[in-house]
């Protein structure tokens, strides 16, 4: 059976709503960050660099990076039509799931890990403070790109919009008013309403965030 190694609500929730959707056999294992459980010897055979998610294959080997896992799960169920598999669509998928992983995640990770960046206090407080603006600059970006096309291409393609989702539920999570983001509000009440978005919240006993989705809840 599949193993997913996740956090609560981290980007590897992303992924934990990939397996649901394509109903394949999982199980969870709960990565506990604030506990520093990545950090505990060992954890570097499951994940090199000691992040969430890992996906553990049938086989025992290790998959990592969100936009690995989600197209490994595409893959395996292309009876669901996850993500485009052929042509420009295709092309168009790996380009989004690129801005997420490397534009967008990265935008939070000063204010989340201020200390990934210097080991100064009072530096850590000032990155802090600003990576949250940051942040959503980046989430303005999405929905820029969301009305210059991008919208369409999510809509058609269930785990491009659940990844893109993680980013506003995060935005949900730290207060941000995401909610004058009409088209990525849209996208985020599209995948709260999927059974296996709520599903996979509740395993992650992270459900009570739905309620900041406005319809979503």
């Amino acid at each position: 059976m599949l193993k997913l190694y996740y956090a609560p609500a981290a980007c590897s929730l992303a992924a934990h709503i990939a397996l649901r959707e394509a109903e394949l056999p999982h199980e969870l294992q709960l990565v506990a960050l604030k506990e520093g459980e990545h950090m505990k010897p060992g954890y570097e055979l499951v994940h090199p660099l000691r992040k969430v998610p890992a996906l553990r294959l049938v086989d025992g080997e290790m998959l990592t990076e969100v936009s690995a896992i989600l197209t490994f799960v595409a893959l395996s169920s292309p009876q669901k039509g996850l993500l485009p598999i052929d042509g420009l669509a295709r092309v168009r998928a790996v380009e989004w799931m690129g801005l997420l992983s490397a534009a967008v995640h990265p935008s939070f990770w000063g204010f989340l890990v201020p200390g990934r960046f210097t080991s100064d206090v009072e530096a850590q407080g000032k990155i802090q403070g600003e990576a949250k603006a940051r942040f959503f600059e980046m989430l303005r970006h999405v929905e820029q790109r969301l009305k210059q096309g991008g919208a369409a291409l999510t809509k058609d393609s269930v785990l491009l919009d659940a990844y893109t989702f993680v980013f506003y539920l995060w935005g949900v999570r730290v207060k941000l008013p995401v909610n004058e983001l009409s088209e990525y509000s849209q996208l985020a009440r599209r995948v709260a309403a999927r059974p296996a978005t709520r599903e996979a919240l509740m395993a992650e006993g992270m459900s009570e965030l739905l309620l900041g989705l406005g319809d979503a809840s």
